[in-house]
């Protein structure tokens, strides 16, 4: 396809429940600007491919030969997409109204930004730890799985490196990590 401004790559790996539901979401909520969609299966035993060829004629199927993993499913798509702007998403994410403009949009305002993130919520609505600093022993210690930050929730330094609790989350902010789970990137700079 001529003129796609984004890839979206999800990869699977014996989803089909989830995987049918983030498909429906991208297509109920889609961007404004072109797009094509690659899904890379790794070799699901649960008919997760069979249900993207019935009901997502128009995602672009890839299927493993045998599980390699998301890394590298990742980058299989990558190797054929096309768009300026390349969406890596997990396949049990749910895509809300305007979210894939938002993010297009911030790139296209923001040249000298490489990569944006987005807000992630649980299915009970709470925000999740998406957003971080660069890892660090500090990090570790201070992480959203750490015990520390588990018996002492929100305290001073788990506040330093989980940017979810320091920022609002209302207006963008520098990050030395985002989640892949729902990442936007320039092609340029992968």
């Amino acid at each position: 396809m001529k003129g796609i401004v984004l890839s979206i790559i999800i990869a699977n790996y014996n989803a089909k429940a989830l995987l049918a539901g983030c498909l429906e979401s991208i297509y109920r909520h889609p961007p404004t600007r072109a797009f094509e969609v690659f899904v890379v299966d790794d070799a699901s035993s649960d008919g997760s491919s069979a249900m993207v060829e019935e009901h997502f004629p128009q995602v672009h199927l890839l299927r493993n030969a045998h599980n390699v993993h998301y890394s590298t499913s990742n980058n299989r798509a990558l190797d054929v997409a096309q768009g300026q702007y390349v969406y890596l998403l997990n396949n049990d994410t749910v895509m809300l109204p305007e979210a894939l403009d938002a993010m297009m949009i911030f790139l296209d305002q923001h040249p000298q930004v490489g990569a944006v993130g987005s807000r992630l919520l649980n299915g009970d609505g709470t925000v999740q730890a998406s957003v971080k600093t660069l890892p660090s022993m500090m990090s570790g210690l201070f992480g959203s799985r750490s015990m520390l930050t588990k018996l002492f929730p929100g305290n001073y330094f788990s506040r330093q490196h989980l940017l979810h609790l320091r920022h609002g989350l209302s207006a963008p902010f520098p990050a030395g990590y985002v989640s892949s789970a729902s990442i936007m990137i320039r092609q340029e700079v992968i």
